[in-house]
This record gives structure tokens, C-alpha cells and sequence, in this order.
């Protein structure tokens, strides 16, 4: 490492690709400590490359090294380590700014523009970056390695929101979904209920132009969880029962689902309108026309009066799913 590399610049840059491969092999198996050594080989090999001739491939490289550090610390729980690395990922892009030429021919960025690469990359270092400000460990309201301060907040909430502050109109690839579910979350952690909403509405509205079921049950997801922090079974339930119509065969809607009607049925249970309505059986319940039940689940009462075999009923589709997983 205290020397020039004596090889050509594409031995080193093979290196380079061979050690990056190994560390997501290790990451896949949650051998975390052999990443970051597979990670470290393979950052002299990208700086030696670099050293010898910058190109274009030799700078991506040293962006995807960052960003696969960062998801390791993440994984293991070093918020403060991570984001370094998320900020040296974004320093990495700066690098692809510069117009250097590209290795072997051809672009290395595929069938990408150099615009679109960096504007992709650029946003996906500002979300993981954010999302380690918070010290969170998800996009859901309570996901946290730690208490964060306002301070904290308020550095993570100006990073997602710069990730999709410069688009000319509404974006709905991951990244910007995953910039909006940060900013909604961190305005949930601030008390901010109402503009939270507005970013999960947000991304909702963003996912019906995508042919992505698993992007719009998260959002649902998202919302279900905000009204439940909110006290809101009610709404909780009806965002479980959405994400539920979107793939019945998904075992975390489907447990979510068998919540939401038991937090209903304690919140409405002593409620005298819940005790004037018809108790079904689970047999009666399981062989309702859908289009009947769903009539009938109209009414938060009769839910909340037969929240047990509605319950049960979801249980049965969990427990369908987890087979079938």
C-alpha cells in the first residue's frame, strides 16, 4: 500500500471487483468483520488503479466501496460509522463529475447517463446518510439504534429532503420513495403529524405508477403505522386491510392485519353501540361473500364486536402465508 502498484491499472481494478464481491458474499452471510477487511483490500487495490490512470470505472468503484461500508456498519449497529461512510460515497460522486475517460472501451455505467448515474447515486448516499442521522433502522416511525436529538432530526430531515429537492417534477424510483418515507418519519419523531402525513400520502400517490405491490404496501405500511402511534385503530386497520387486498400471500400484512383488528376490538369494545351489534361465529365469518364482509367491516363497531374471529380469520391467512414462504 506504501507503493506504487507495479501491474496495470486493469489488474488492480480485478482486484478490486474481486474483493468488493467477496465482502457482499460476507455481508449476505452477516460476517461483518470480514467484510470490512474484504472492503479495505479492496480500496487499495481502487486507490492503487487510480493512482496509476483515473477512469471513470476506477471512481464508481470507490463510490460502491463507500456505499457497501456503510451498509455494513449500518447492519452491525454503528450509526456514527456509517453515516462517514454514506458522507464518503457522496464525496465519491464528486469524482464522477469530472469528465474522465472510461475503461476498456466501453462506459462502465452501462446503458446509463452519466446525468441519471449521479443523480441516482447521489440521492441513494443522501438517504442512507439520512437515515443514519436519525439513527434509524428502517423507515418506520420507531426504528432507532438510540435516542437522537433535534439537532440529530433536523441534519437528517435537510439530507432526505435535499435528496429530491431538485427534481423537476415527481420521481418514484426507490430512492425517492425511501427520501420521502425518511422525511415523513423524521417529521413523525419531531411531532409534526400533519406534515408527516403529507409525505406518506406522498409517496402512496407516487407508487400508483409503479408495477411495484411491495413499494406501495410499505407505504401503506407507513401510514398504518402513523395512525396507530396516532391512537388511530380505526385507520390503522383500514391501511392493513389495503396492504392485505395487494398480496394476501405476505406474511408481515398479513400479521399486521391480525393487530389491527384485536387494537380495534380493546378500543371499541365497551363502546354502547359495539354491544347492540350481531355477533357472528368464526365459521360465519370465514364463509361471508367478500363484497359482504367488506360491507359489513364498513362499520367500526360490528368490527370491534366481532374483532375475535376476525382476528382469527387473519391469523389463518398468517399462518397460509408463512407455509407458502
Amino acid at each position: 500500500p506504501d507503493e506504487p502498484w507495479p501491474g496495470r491499472a486493469e489488474d488492480a481494478l480485478l482486484g478490486a471487483f474481486v474483493q468488493l464481491a467477496l465482502s457482499q458474499r460476507r455481508l449476505d452471510d452477516s460476517e461483518l468483520e470480514l467484510v470490512e477487511r474484504s472492503i479495505d483490500a479492496a480500496r487499495r487495490y481502487a486507490v492503487a488503479a487510480q493512482a496509476k490512470e483515473p477512469t471513470t470505472t476506477a471512481a464508481v468503484l470507490t463510490h460502491a466501496l463507500s456505499t457497501a461500508q456503510a451498509k455494513a456498519k449500518a447492519i452491525g449497529g454503528d450509526a456514527t460509522g456509517a453515516s462517514d461512510a454514506y458522507q464518503a460515497a457522496l464525496d465519491a460522486v464528486k469524482e464522477l463529475e469530472k469528465p474522465l475517460p472510461d475503461e476498456y472501451g466501453v462506459s462502465v455505467l452501462g446503458d446509463r447517463s452519466r446525468a441519471d448515474f449521479l443523480r441516482t447515486e447521489r440521492r441513494s448516499s443522501r438517504v442512507g446518510l439520512g437515515a443514519c442521522r436519525r439513527k434509524g433502522t428502517g423507515m418506520g416511525l420507531y426504528g432507532s439504534a438510540g435516542a437522537t436529538t433535534e439537532q440529530e432530526l433536523q441534519s437528517a430531515l435537510e439530507v432526505c429532503e435535499l435528496a429530491i429537492s431538485k427534481d423537476t417534477e415527481p420521481q418514484a424510483d426507490a430512492e425517492a420513495l425511501a427520501a420521502l418515507g425518511h422525511v415523513g418519519a423524521v417529521l413523525g419523531l419531531q411531532g409534526k403529524k400533519a406534515d408527516r402525513d403529507v409525505e406518506f400520502e406522498e409517496r402512496l400517490n407516487r407508487t400508483e405508477t409503479l408495477e411495484d405491490a411491495r413499494q406501495r404496501m410499505y407505504s401503506l405500511r407507513l401510514l398504518g403505522d402513523a395512525a396507530d402511534h396516532d391512537g388511530d385503530a380505526v385507520l390503522a386497520l383500514k391501511r392493513a386491510r389495503e396492504a392485505c387486498a395487494l398480496d394476501s400471500g405476505n406474511a408481515d400484512a398479513a400479521k399486521r392485519l391480525v393487530a389491527a383488528y384485536v387494537a380495534v376490538g380493546n378500543k371499541l369494545a365497551n363502546d354502547a353501540e359495539t354491544q347492540t351489534k350481531e355477533v357472528l361465529s368464526f365459521t360465519q365469518i370465514w364463509n361471508l361473500e367478500p363484497h359482504m364482509r367488506a360491507m359489513l367491516e364498513e362499520d367500526k363497531h360490528w368490527v370491534a364486536a366481532n374483532a375475535r374471529y376476525l382476528a382469527k380469520v387473519a391469523l389463518e391467512g398468517y399462518r397460509g402465508a408463512l407455509e407458502a414462504a
